[in-house]
């Protein structure tokens, strides 16, 4: 094999699965050597199209570039995709009829998007599909207000590869400029059942749902466990919101990701997986992708409290142990 490895920086896998969000293999992830930006997460895609390396290193494409062409809209007519989606936000909607979760998603996100409608939104959401035959297809498009890559086309692939789309359903936001606002609107669309903060630009800091177990599986979230009084949960924004903002502003290099526990069932859910009690505040660090956790042992949470203890992770100074104790 050509080129280098990181065999002996076996440390430091856990580490780049979660930044890349690396769900199967294999994955190639190209590194601009100059200033440590990441170029793409879908180079072996990129390798396999041009395998004799026509467009190397094949740096991100806008979603403008990638999306021109035709789109049907949903009486079945062809349009141009720059022309009918100009100047609007865009919902990128990656699903197939194929998937149960998908079958299950679909009817809510079309309540949404008739809600975004009626109240006069200046938005389209557009179906790229992972499904398998044209009939497929045509079932389930059948069943959308919006519009639609046609089946089989090209540009389905290429607009999985630029946002690194590995599972459905999954719904990208794209601002009316064909800039990313969110990768995970399948969240923020499940948290927000009214559609009052479309287009769903991502928080620093979040309350743990549900919708948050894809956040948690592939990445390290710091998460402060409150009663889930109010009183409590105003101390918990009061005590992360700073931090969260921070690590946030890192953009594609962030690293951590907040949130703070009230009385959502998932709560008692990763507490009692991780073998945690029951005291409260407790500030705890998830690191599902290399299965340890880290528990801060202060019991009054401050501000200071919570900067030193993820300090400490940063530097890694801080004891953990298995996720899962053995028994």
């Amino acid at each position: 094999m050509k080129g280098k490895n990181l065999s002996h920086l076996q440390s430091n896998k856990g580490k780049l699965t979660k930044k890349f969000r690396v769900q199967g293999i294999p994955k190639l992830v190209l590194i601009d050597g100059e200033n440590g930006k990441t170029i793409t997460v879908d180079g072996y895609t990129c390798l396999t199209d041009n395998p004799n390396g026509e467009g190397f290193p094949w740096r991100r494409k806008k979603v403008t570039e990638v999306i021109k062409g035709p789109i049907i809209t949903s009486n079945k007519t062809e349009v141009e995709a720059l022309e009918a989606l100009k100047g609007k936000y865009v919902g990128l909607y990656f699903s197939a009829h194929w998937c149960p979760p998908c079958k299950a998603f679909t009817p809510e996100l079309i309540r949404i998007y008739e809600l975004l409608k009626s109240n006069g939104k200046n938005m389209e959401f557009v179906f790229v599909s992972s499904d398998r035959s044209q009939d497929s297809f045509d079932l389930f498009f059948d069943s959308m207000p919006w519009m639609a890559i046609p089946f089989g086309d090209p540009r389905t692939e290429a607009l999985k590869g630029l946002f690194g789309i590995d599972g459905i359903p999954s719904l990208v936001m794209i601002d009316d400029k064909g800039e990313i606002i969110n990768l995970n609107g399948r969240a923020a669309v499940v948290e927000d059942i009214d559609a009052k903060e479309f287009p769903w630009y991502p928080k620093p800091l979040n309350e743990l749902t549900g919708s948050a177990s894809v956040m948690l599986n592939e990445s390290a979230c710091l998460v402060l466990f409150t009663e889930g009084e109010d009183s409590d949960i105003d101390m918990a924004i009061d005590v992360l919101s700073e931090l969260a903002k921070e690590e946030s502003e890192k953009g594609e290099d962030q690293e951590l990701f907040f949130f703070f526990g009230a009385d959502d069932d998932i709560c008692y859910s990763v507490r009692d997986f991780a073998s945690l009690d029951d005291q409260c505040p407790l500030l705890v660090i998830f690191d599902f992708p290399e299965q340890k956790i880290y528990v801060c042992k202060e019991t009054d949470i401050t501000k200071d409290i919570a900067r030193a203890f993820v300090k400490s992770y940063f530097n890694e100074t801080l004891e953990s142990r298995p996720l899962k104790p053995t028994v």
